[in-house]
């Protein structure tokens, strides 16, 4: 047909600097056609800023580009997501989001004085496994006299340096701060920086609780609760999300009742002060019907974007001292991009049958064809220990968030094969990232053991 869009084609390139404020320089490219010169386009959301053709001449053989911004853009504006740079085919309507190259974001970040997100060599060598990642740090203490009561989610304090969250080195003759042990554990010799080796983790001392007083709950919200006491008395900040189905959302958007376990969970002080309250925020987006795939329970590509979007915004108002970390992993987000990228065919599973009658119509299932090339100017994550069934670990040395996460998920929740999965997210948005499938059989001691910066508990609402 003449009228038929034509295909979306995969398009190359990075951006290579910022100069001057106002000029975007880079490169773009159709590998099936490298006589073709791409549009580029300097956007702000769904806005066209400025627009240019990639047609100025380069060593490489790469067309590129310089262009020319508006106004003067900040180092933030790109570090932080706020604008974009997409390459397209003239005639075609999908396009390809550019990454920085890994000069350009070391110079950006240098410029808005952030703390380098990717580290040396040296420490990410593949038999160097880092070290626990530093906690997040607690609120400073009133000056009131007056006793103050404990906080929830409050992990303990550490020093810190401005703007990042990396930890300031000791000042020469100063001994730098100790690991977390256990009271048994003997002082660890000093070692000489010649020989001095990455820490490893070391288990935390857990508390030994009696049975839990209260009336027993049922699945998922029963280890939701083991695992809030003990994070409670080992001072572990935890957050519990509850994917809600399709139906709780769409059929009670206006309604600010709670749902079933919704309504348990508010019942209890230690899950109601640390609950995610994933279906009204998804119930105030403007099109929640499309974070689901057609069954109606399993998360869409869109949908775990949105979990992950909700869950850093309550990290936000707990840790508003961890902004620019928070606003880096945001921008891992935002470089997805999902409402311009072309959509690919579902593969047909159990859970999920690829194709559906609608009308007499078969239905293909799709999402947004996400590439590994999006975060292409950053490390790849490296894989911990051997891989086990239902079991990740990842570390990850460009992290925004020099965290260690541990993930406690359903069946079918956790993992990081697709961008539907929030592993697939988490492993690069945390120094280290471990995800069990195992909430309703692990022992809170196996979560909080490691000594986690932040564990999250992440279930689904029965149909």
């Amino acid at each position: 047909m003449s009228g038929a869009t034509p295909p979306s084609r995969g398009l190359v390139g990075f951006l290579d600097a910022l100069r001057d404020a106002q000029m975007v320089v880079g490169w773009a490219a159709d590998p099936k056609d490298r006589a073709a010169r791409p549009v580029i386009r300097l956007m702000s959301g769904t806005e066209v800023l400025a627009e240019c053709t990639a047609d100025v001449a380069r060593d490489d053989g790469n067309p590129g580009f310089r262009l020319r911004a508006p106004m003067p853009l900040a180092p933030e504006d790109f570090l932080e997501g706020r604008v974009r740079v997409r390459a397209l085919l003239p005639g075609h309507q999908a396009g390809t989001t550019l990454a920085m190259t890994r000069r350009m974001r070391e110079e950006l970040e240098g410029a808005a004085g952030w703390e380098p997100t990717a580290r040396p060599v040296a420490e990410a060598a593949p038999e160097a496994r880092p070290g626990p990642a530093p906690p997040m740090p607690a609120p400073p203490a009133p000056s009131s006299p007056e006793p103050r009561p404990a906080e929830p989610f409050q992990p303990p304090p550490s020093t810190w340096s401005a703007p990042g969250w990396v930890p300031r080195p000791p000042a020469p003759g100063e001994r730098p701060e100790k690991l977390r042990a256990a009271p048994s554990a003997p002082p660890a010799p000093a070692a000489s920086p010649a020989t001095a080796q990455p820490a490893a983790p070391v288990a935390m001392a857990l508390p030994a609780l009696g049975p839990d007083p209260d009336p027993p709950l049922p699945p998922p919200l029963a280890p939701m609760q083991a695992l809030a006491r003990l994070a409670e008395a080992a001072g572990r900040p935890v957050l519990h999300l509850l994917v809600p189905a399709r139906g709780s959302v769409l059929g009670g958007a206006a309604s600010p009742g709670l749902a079933a376990l919704e309504e348990l969970a508010a019942s209890r002080p230690l899950l109601a002060r640390d609950w995610v309250p994933l279906r009204h925020a998804f119930a105030r987006l403007p099109q929640p019907a499309t974070l689901w795939r057609l069954d109606g329970c399993s998360l869409s590509v869109e949908g775990c974007a949105a979990l992950l979007t909700t869950l850093l915004a309550v990290l936000q108002l707990r840790y508003p001292k961890a902004t620019g970390d928070l606003a880096g992993a945001a921008s891992l987000i935002a470089r997805a991009d999902l409402g311009a990228l072309p959509r690919r065919d579902l593969p047909a599973t159990s859970a999920s049958p690829g194709r559906q009658a609608f009308l007499g119509v078969s239905v293909a299932e799709t999402e947004p064809a996400l590439p590994e090339a999006l975060f292409a100017d950053l490390p790849t994550p490296r894989a911990m220990g051997p891989a086990l069934p239902g079991l990740e670990a990842w570390s990850t040395v460009a992290a925004p968030l020099p965290w260690r996460v541990v993930v406690l998920a359903e069946p079918g929740l956790g993992g990081s094969a697709e961008p539907a999965r929030i592993g697939w997210w988490l492993r690069r948005m945390v120094a280290e990232c471990v995800i069990s499938e195992a909430l309703h059989i692990a022992r809170p001691q196996a979560a909080l053991g490691p000594e986690p910066d932040l564990v999250l508990t992440l279930a689904a609402e029965p149909r």
